[in-house]
């Protein structure tokens, strides 16, 4: 198992769904990552030196720096979070060396790599964003076979801050090899009867910075699964999306479910969510009675 692995056996079935509907395959999706890594190390970055992204939840998520990817001793870490004020004082703290963003977010990272002191040559952006350059220059022209003494990179979390600052998580890294770090973690997945391959297709409703999004997404990959992406959470547009795509499972949290029960009956019976097979819900309680009814309007049985 593993994406990268896929990307190589099969480059051409879809991986990931922007919210705009373009389609990714593998071998475009796997292509950023691994021509990254150059640039990485002519930023002098050490095996557990973070980089910061902040991008919307689509492909450029996969193409900036791919969980638990092939990432040599370079970018072995990368910090993820929402645009906000608190931004630079995150990168900071992680002590970051470089930054990927969108041109959406240009106000809130430029002012934020300005205050951490990101050089500008490591400073990248999608898009249009001044004093940034653009991601598809320093990945351009760089080498697309995979690199050599891969180790198994992480994501470096960042709690909310409610109680104060907010606070890195940093896990040590191990020496496994991604691929056989990228099987390992797909157990998650399976402690749920869901499996491998196949029609399956995982719908990603929320934002790429929560630690539960990025893991049930990113074992999604490495079980060979396309991920739909939202852009934001709708609860219609999320059944347009279960029908359009034939999703199977997706994570929620019990806002969510909520949002999706007060939708009136009609506009829940529009649309066929029959392919549906599984629903996880985290991040609170949910009563049986409407865990059920979500799960219903959901289209699990």
């Amino acid at each position: 198992m593993g994406f990268w692995k896929y990307a190589q056996e099969d480059p051409s079935y879809v991986a990931i769904v922007d919210p705009d509907g373009t389609e990714h395959a593998p071998a475009t999706s796997s292509r950023a990552p691994t021509r990254s890594c150059t640039p990485c190390v002519s930023w002098a970055c050490s095996r557990a030196t973070p980089s910061r992204r902040c991008c919307p939840t689509a492909c450029t998520r996969c193409t900036s720096i791919s969980p638990r990817s092939k990432r040599v001793g370079t970018t072995s870490r990368s910090t993820t979070g929402s645009p906000h004020p608190k931004s630079h004082y995150i990168l900071k703290d992680a002590d970051a060396k470089a930054i990927v963003t969108h041109e959406r977010f240009a106000d809130v990272a430029g002012a934020a790599a300005d205050e951490a002191a990101i050089p500008g040559a490591n400073r990248l952006a999608h898009g249009t964003v001044p004093g940034f350059r653009a991601f598809s220059d320093a990945v351009d022209g760089q080498p697309t076979s995979l690199p050599e003494h891969r180790t198994t990179g992480a994501a470096m979390h960042y709690t909310s801050g409610t109680t104060g600052k907010p606070k890195g998580v940093k896990r040590p890294l191990n020496d496994l090899d991604p691929d056989v770090s990228a099987e390992l973690f797909t157990f998650l997945l399976g402690l749920f009867g869901i499996t491998m391959g196949g029609r399956n297709v995982h719908l990603c409703t929320s934002p790429n910075y929560h630690t539960a999004v990025t893991t049930f997404a990113g074992n999604s990959l490495h079980m060979k699964h396309a991920v739909v992406c939202m852009d934001r959470w709708d609860p219609e547009e999320a059944l347009r999306l279960i029908e359009r795509y034939r999703c199977t499972h997706t994570h929620m949290v019990p806002t969510q479910f909520i949002r999706m029960l007060q939708l009136p009956d009609e506009v829940k019976q529009r649309y066929d969510v029959s392919s549906m097979r599984w629903a996880i819900h985290a991040a609170g309680a949910l009563s049986s009675r409407r865990e059920n009814a979500g799960c219903s309007t959901g289209g699990v049985r």
